[in-house]
Formats: structure tokens, C-alpha cells, sequence
């Protein structure tokens, strides 16, 4: 399998330089073969994302927001995968938003191939060789897919829905065997995304931005880590790992990744994705290689295009009945003894409040809030900075930086 990943590295530099933007549309059930067209945007626009969801389920994590100490990479500032069950509920978002990749020949499951993550109602992010291999002869790796939300020790969560691959959207040179734009959305029959929610995709052409971030990875390796053989993987469970990442600007794309780290099949079309536990929640890319971690970036001209099927052509969320309360006012901020938050609630919505800090652990929590202030004392909390948030089923309505001083 080692030899595999740079086979596919080699492979990929034989292709045309010359990347395509046409969208490739494959109907699983119609066996039928579309085209979208690109679209034009905006090429200097720097940095943009499309949204994220908790669904309906709520019930947010808190992701680690400092790097890991222990179980590192060599060289590194990131963690070897660990079980994800050690450090989450597998049920939160986003962990839930961690999907398996089931592959069915005839009706008859055939193995857990890879991973991916819910990216809209309908729509998982993946890498385009786990549903496509590549090669002079490029063919589809199955007949049909399962997606299966934290699926964990071989078992699909019966708490979580999970559903069928309907539509299966490429790039074109993906289509045609190269590793080009190595990313794929697959579109499901049902709008599983509703409940277990979802993280948008980001991209951003500053590679400052990337600096002292913690970026998050769960994933499903599938075989003996090659180059660690005392941990064996078999696709069964979900697998977390984080810390601080690289960038790779190279031939033939871009990739972000850990110097010194390695993947292991099964992590395919794992997402490299962003937190602060308030208002960002964004993937940047997909694994693709095995040699230093490689995740295929996300870049402008493929975000785009991407965004198009997100937007057009997937599952349209009904508008909300939640009256636009973009703004909150905090007085006084800073504050010594307590402070109030205020905003429009005409409807008596209720909300939930977390107050977080800067390493991302919820220091107050607050449920049910139908009114339309909330006041909150200090109490222990220690002076600097920290962040709040308001919540209704699961999505971050508002939210903000609050100052503790003494």
C-alpha cells in the first residue's frame, strides 16, 4: 500500500499541467453521465467559506484549541491517530459529521474504503481516487456507496441516519485518471445533514493563515500503519488526531499536511478541518497521499466550483424562522463584576449560552434562554479574553469576544 501512494504521486505528473474546472456529474442509479460548466468568481477575493451547520441534533463539542504535547509525529506538532472515542462523544458535532465511506458490489458490502465528512444537508467531502481509481484505464472503485456518520468499533450508530450515494460530482481530469483537483462530493438520497449537521469548506490564498492554528483530523485507516507496525488498523472505528499543520507548495497542486507524518489507507478522503468552537467550522482539504500527511488544498479555483453544487445543485435548506438577530450588545466589555448581553427576541426563541476560553473550554453554560438579555457574573473566572456564543438547535446565531478584567 506504501508503494501505491507514490505510485499515484508519479502517476499524477504525467497528466496535462493544464487543470480543468469542468464538473464531471455521475447518477449512481441512472448510470448516467452530466457536465456543469465553470463558473466565473472573483479572483482576488483572498479568503472565503461556505456555511456550517450543528443540525438539528446540537450539542457541540469543544475541540482542542493548543497543540499536542504527547504521540507526535516526528518533528512535529501534531498527534499520530488516536481513538476518537478517547477524546469525544462520538454523537457531538462535529464529530458525527465524520462519515465511513461503505462500498457495495451487488448488493453485498465489500469493505469500508475510505472517509470523508458531511460538507451540506446532502453532500460529503472525499478524494476523488476513493470513489474513481486513477490510471490509464480509470474506473469507478463500486457499484454503489454507504455513508455511515461516526461509525465506530463496526457498528453504523443507530441514534444517527446514515444514507446512499445517489450523484457522485468530479472534476474533469479526476474523470479522467489524474490526481488533479483531488476531491469529490458525493450527494445523498437523503438530507442526513439536517440532523447530524455539517462543516463548510474554506479556502484562503494567505499561507499565514495556516500559522500557530490547530487544525483537527477524524478519520478511518484501514490497514497496519506500514511504518508503525504495533498499531493495526482494519477500517472499524473512528480515529482523531490534531495539531499544528505545513504547507506544501509543489507540483502538481498544493497540499497541506505534516512534515515527517504519514497516512495510512483507509484516511483517504479525511478532512483537515479549522475550529475556534464558535463560528468557524471549515475544511480545507482531503487526504490524498500518504508522504508528509498530503491533503489536497482547496484552492480558489476549485472552491468555486465546488460552492456552485453546494449552492445549485444539492439540497436547499427551508429559510428559517429565526428573526435576524445579527447583533448582540455586551455592557459593560471589558467587565470586573458582571456584564449583560442583549438582543432581539421578539418570538422568545430559546437559546443556549456557552462562554468559552481561549483554549476552547466551556467555562459557563446557560440552556433555555427565551428572553431577550442574559446577565452573567464573574464568579471564578480569571481575567483575559474569552469568547461567547448563542445557540438554537445547534447553529451559532450570534456570537463574539468578551474581556475579564481585574
Amino acid at each position: 500500500m506504501k508503494h501505491r501512494f507514490i505510485f499515484i504521486l508519479l502517476l499524477s505528473l504525467f497528466y496535462s499541467t493544464q487543470a480543468q474546472d469542468t464538473i464531471i456529474v455521475y447518477d449512481i442509479l441512472n448510470q448516467s453521465i452530466t457536465k456543469i460548466d465553470p463558473v466565473a468568481y472573483d479572483s482576488t477575493q483572498t479568503f472565503n467559506h461556505t456555511s456550517f451547520s450543528m443540525g438539528t441534533l446540537g450539542n457541540p463539542a469543544t475541540l482542542i484549541t493548543i497543540p499536542p504535547n504527547s504521540n507526535l509525529f516526528p518533528n512535529s506538532n501534531f498527534s499520530k491517530p488516536e481513538l476518537a472515542e478517547n477524546f469525544h462523544n462520538l454523537l457531538d458535532y462535529p464529530i458525527r459529521t465524520a462519515v465511513a465511506l461503505h462500498f457495495y458490489n451487488a448488493d453485498t458490502f465489500s469493505g469500508t474504503g475510505c472517509s470523508g465528512i458531511m460538507v451540506g444537508p446532502d453532500l460529503v467531502l472525499t478524494a476523488a481516487h476513493c470513489v474513481r481509481r486513477v490510471g490509464n484505464a480509470p474506473t469507478w472503485h463500486t457499484d454503489s456507496f454507504l455513508i455511515a456518520p461516526a461509525y465506530n468499533n463496526g457498528q453504523i450508530q443507530s441514534s444517527l441516519p446514515s444514507s446512499w450515494v445517489k450523484k457522485i460530482y468530479l472534476f474533469q481530469e479526476n474523470y479522467n485518471g489524474s490526481l488533479w483537483h483531488e476531491t469529490a462530493l458525493l450527494q445523498l438520497r437523503e438530507p442526513i445533514g439536517l440532523d447530524i449537521g455539517w462543516v463548510g469548506i474554506a479556502y484562503t490564498s494567505d499561507a499565514s493563515y495556516f500559522d500557530n492554528k490547530v487544525f483537527h483530523k477524524l478519520s478511518y485507516p484501514a490497514i497496519r500503519d506500514p511504518f508503525d507496525t504495533s498499531k493495526v488498523y482494519n477500517g472499524d472505528s473512528l480515529y482523531y488526531n490534531y495539531g499544528y499543520i505545513d504547507t506544501f507548495p509543489s507540483f502538481p497542486s498544493t497540499y497541506l499536511g505534516v512534515r515527517g507524518g504519514w497516512g495510512v489507507p483507509g484516511q483517504s478522503g479525511s478532512s483537515l478541518f479549522y475550529t475556534n468552537n464558535i463560528n468557524a467550522y471549515y475544511s480545507f482539504g482531503v487526504s490524498s497521499l500518504s508522504h508528509n500527511y498530503a491533503h489536497a488544498y482547496i484552492n480558489a479555483q476549485m472552491f468555486y466550483q465546488l460552492q456552485n453544487i453546494i449552492d445549485n445543485y444539492a439540497y436547499t435548506v427551508p429559510i428559517t424562522t429565526i428573526p435576524n438577530t445579527s447583533s448582540v450588545k455586551v455592557y459593560p466589555n471589558p467587565f470586573k463584576t458582571q456584564t449583560t448581553f442583549e438582543f432581539e427576541n421578539p418570538s422568545s426563541i430559546a437559546y443556549d449560552f456557552e462562554l468559552i476560553d481561549v483554549q476552547g473550554r466551556v467555562v459557563i453554560k446557560q440552556h433555555q434562554i427565551k428572553d431577550n438579555s442574559l446577565t452573567i457574573n464573574r464568579k471564578n473566572l480569571n481575567q483575559g479574553i474569552y469568547f461567547f456564543r448563542f445557540i438554537h438547535k445547534g447553529q451559532t446565531i450570534f456570537s463574539g469576544k468578551l474581556q475579564v478584567q481585574d
